[in-house]
């Protein structure tokens, strides 16, 4: 198998095959994130692929599920998506379920109907980076795109029928900002339509062990924030988790199918964005 280090698998799916057709991050200037800054980005020759998937078809020729990599293989134009997906197919005949990590702005590139042919190809499930809802605090972090951008792109996504969830990055606005990256962030997300993890309806055909993401990195790290003190980072992302929780304790009382609600990962870094049916604005 082709792989370029680092290689990062998704902690949902510890067990599903991978299969490299992307080198490292388009974007790489998120100013919290050092996983990708050493690779180049690039996309795997072809000839490497159907090398990977000969290889795949031997080992696990019953596969039904596989996670693509690197960083953001989404960032692929459909003309070159597509036929990765009909290798896959042509090589494991038994997948169902095609999964890849991207950004807000890899769907720009796609229109509803190529991202449907995307979908019919197998490609049913994206994770976004997105990390605030909050346009001061996606500046900040240098993530390339504006909240307006995260909502015309994920309802393509779902017009597409292409199945999303979502990241939330608590505590990078910091103290001062915290309040605003937490409630815009919260608007934003309540108008999206993301899948539920935890959704017995899924569960047959995801295996995973039940693990939560780990940290990316320590924001005391990144360039912007240096002579910080570590834990008044952290009492920001306290601050934020209560906020969420008081912006939604309400509605998720009264209405929890249609919450927009966040389950904590690991220190609190992460949280990740369990959804809803319907409308989930708060009431």
């Amino acid at each position: 198998m082709h792989f370029t280090e680092p290689v990062y698998r998704n902690p949902y799916w510890p067990t599903w095959p991978l299969l490299e057709i992307t080198r490292g991050c388009t974007h790489n200037k998120c100013k919290f994130c050092t996983m990708y800054k050493g690779v180049k980005f690039g996309v795997a020759p072809m000839q490497d692929i159907e090398q990977d998937l000969r290889e795949l078809a031997a080992t696990v020729p019953d596969a039904r599920t596989i996670q693509l990599l690197s960083a953001n293989p989404l960032a692929l134009p459909y003309d070159k998506m597509a036929p990765i997906l009909e290798k896959i197919n042509e090589y494991l005949p038994q997948m169902e379920h095609v999964y890849t990590a991207g950004r807000v702005t890899d769907v720009r590139n796609k229109t509803v109907d190529q991202l449907r042919a995307l979908r019919d190809l197998g490609l049913n499930e994206v994770s976004l980076g997105v990390e605030s809802g909050d346009d001061w605090t996606l500046a900040r972090i240098d993530k390339g795109y504006a909240s307006a951008d995260i909502l015309e792109q994920c309802r393509k996504l779902e017009e597409a029928g292409i199945d999303y969830w979502m990241t939330f990055l608590n505590g990078v606005a910091g103290r001062e900002h915290s309040r605003d990256h937490a409630v815009n962030s919260a608007k934003v997300f309540s108008q999206c339509k993301p899948i539920r993890h935890h959704d017995d309806r899924r569960r047959d055909r995801r295996a995973h062990g039940g693990e939560l993401p780990r940290p990316l990195v320590g924001l005391h790290d990144a360039q912007h924030l240096r002579g910080r003190r570590p834990r008044r980072e952290a009492a920001g992302r306290r601050q934020d988790r209560g906020l969420l929780r008081h912006r939604h304790g309400r509605h998720l009382r009264r209405q929890p199918a249609k919450c927009a609600c966040f389950a904590a990962a690991d220190s609190g870094r992460h949280l990740y964005h369990r959804a809803v049916g319907g409308d989930a604005g708060p009431s």
